[in-house]
């Protein structure tokens, strides 16, 4: 990892091939979420979510993880990403952070550990989004995560009846036209490791809303600033 007071460095993994879908611009919002990162003083490089790129994540402060899945594919993970997985594994176990990131919550679908590092997943024919909308992100800030931000409003989808585990901390939600609460983000924590995922981002357009950008810089706060600082 970076040195203390030299500039922060996060590989940004987009989805490709079995890890992309026909409803997300991976590599779009990929730029957008590298953009945002380099706004923050990071250094940020935007990385195909291959097995060899796993393979390259030793000395990042982040690793942020921005793919989903291609549902038509359903054989096992060969020898190369079983390999790329050891090595996002390592990465994890020695303390490195993770933000994963809307569809990511439907990634690495043959890995189990990969739910277990980030505290929940979407379930297929329990999950669910409403379409496209403007809608309220509620936060709350009794958590260190998002202490000083406001609640805003953002075009984005929504997702629905993600399954969290134990051990997750929810600091932003959504509320449904008949008045249900959903989790949007939370914090995570793995083998020591911080992890966040954060629902939002399904387009490019929605890294332009600011209370979006506000919630991300939050986030990459938390997780790259150690392991010394409690979540709330």
């Amino acid at each position: 990892m970076t040195a203390h007071n030299a500039k922060k460095s996060a590989h940004v993994l987009v989805g490709i091939g079995r890890f992309a879908d026909p409803w997300h611009d991976f590599a779009g919002t990929g730029a957008a979420v590298a953009e945002a990162l380099e706004a923050l003083g990071m250094s940020a490089r935007v990385l195909d979510f291959t097995a060899d790129s796993l393979t390259e994540i030793d000395d990042a402060d982040l690793v942020v993880v921005n793919a989903g899945c291609d549902r038509s594919v359903h054989q096992p993970l060969d020898y190369d990403w079983q390999r790329g997985v050891a090595s996002l594994s390592r990465y994890v176990s020695r303390g490195g952070p993770v933000l994963a990131l809307h569809a990511a919550a439907a990634t690495l679908r043959e890995v189990p550990e990969w739910r277990s590092w980030i505290g929940g997943a979407w379930i297929d024919g329990v999950s669910m989004h409403p379409p496209m909308e403007v809608a309220r992100v509620d936060l709350e800030g009794t958590y260190l995560v998002a202490t000083g931000l406001s609640s805003f409003e953002t075009l984005d989808e929504m997702y629905c009846f993600l399954e969290l585990d134990e051990g997750t901390e929810v600091f932003a939600s959504y509320t449904d036209s008949v008045n249900r609460s959903h989790p949007l983000a939370w914090t995570h924590r793995s083998q020591g490791t911080r992890v966040i995922y954060d629902a939002l981002g399904h387009d490019p357009q929605a890294y332009t809303n600011a209370g979006r950008r506000s919630l991300l810089a939050a986030e990459v706060a938390w997780l790259t600033a150690g392991a010394d600082e409690g979540s709330r």
